[in-house]
């Protein structure tokens, strides 16, 4: 990953509640980035059903459903994950508590320069970087031996977006990252002479994604060859 150049200030929060200070570094400009397309018809949201691909009897259906989200739309809906609402009713209302808290408090956990691990927002890799409005808890679960619990506070973790004036939005997210030293590549039998390789082969994905996405770009498009 790329040098990180500087550390925010202060975070989103502090900015919002503040109004006084310039926000020039947070907007898109000579960009589509981020533009709606409206002539696009709006278009339900897939949605995959866990349960489904547990049953030999529905698996192959519920896997074609899958195949076509991914090679389609790039992300799904999860029903029958094994989460009960109250589980998840109770994970954003400690996340808002966090989030609540006095920023002294949640400063105790900010993230050191360089990593993403702990609170706080965007690494800064360029001089003109476009940020992203939103402040983080960015926390390691699994494996447990790669868990840093001094970023994990008594009053649990979330991400956390301000999207205008009037009201807040809270988003909990997880993400299953591989392992840092495996290596992430195009299958083997999948390449021919007729096939072409066009990607190249990647380690440490969380690293090679953030450094690019800080950047505005996608990390497939990076990983081109």
């Amino acid at each position: 990953m790329a040098a990180e150049i500087e550390s925010m200030s202060k975070s989103v929060q502090e900015l919002a509640i503040d109004g006084k200070e310039s926000l020039e570094k947070y907007i898109q400009k000579g960009t589509d980035s981020g533009k709606l397309n409206t002539s696009v018809p709006l278009i339900e949201v897939p949605i995959v059903d866990i349960g489904l691909l547990k049953s030999p009897l529905t698996r192959t259906e519920e896997l074609h459903k899958l195949r076509s989200a991914l090679s389609s739309w790039g992300c799904f809906q999860v029903i029958n994950h094994g989460m009960t609402s109250s589980f998840l009713e109770e994970m954003r209302q400690v996340a808002t508590q966090f989030f609540s808290l006095p920023m002294e408090e949640k400063q105790k956990y900010s993230r050191k320069t360089g990593s993403i691990e702990g609170y706080g927002n965007d690494m800064v890799l360029l001089e003109h970087q476009i940020l992203d409005w939103t402040d983080r808890l960015y926390l390691t679960l699994n494996p447990e031996n790669q868990r840093q619990l001094r970023f994990w506070p008594e009053n649990p973790q979330t991400f956390r977006v301000v999207t205008n004036t009037e009201r807040e939005r809270m988003s909990i997210a997880v993400f299953c990252i591989p392992d840092s030293e495996k290596e992430i590549k195009p299958a083997d039998g999948l390449i021919d002479e007729t096939r072409p390789r066009l990607y190249k082969t990647v380690k440490d994905y969380v690293s090679f994604y953030f450094e690019y996405y800080q950047q505005g770009k996608r990390t497939i498009e990076a990983a081109i060859i």
